[in-house]
C-alpha cells in the first residue's frame, strides 16, 4: 500500500478525503461530508479512476476526519 503523505507531492492543488467505504478522492474545491461521502462543487475524480492511486491506504481511523488540501505543489 502506498502512503497519502507520499504522493502529496505529485498531486493537483484540491483536496482529497476518504469516504465510510475507504474510496478516496481528489476535489478541485473544498468537499463537505453528506451521508457517507464528501461531495464539492468542484470536480472529484475518484483514485480508482487513476491505476496506481488505487492503492493508497486509508490513513485515517475516522474518515469525517480524513480531509487533507494539497496545496503549493509544484509542476515539472
Amino acid at each position: 500500500m502506498i502512503n497519502i503523505q507520499d504522493i502529496i507531492p505529485f498531486l493537483k492543488d484540491g483536496w482529497i478525503a476518504q469516504d465510510r467505504n475507504g474510496d478516496i478522492y481528489w476535489h478541485e474545491k473544498e468537499p463537505y461530508i453528506e451521508g457517507n461521502m464528501w461531495f464539492s462543487k468542484g470536480r472529484a475524480e475518484s483514485f480508482k479512476d487513476f491505476g496506481c492511486l488505487k492503492e493508497v491506504e486509508n490513513w485515517a481511523d475516522d474518515w469525517t476526519q480524513s480531509l487533507i488540501q494539497v496545496k503549493g505543489v509544484k509542476t515539472r
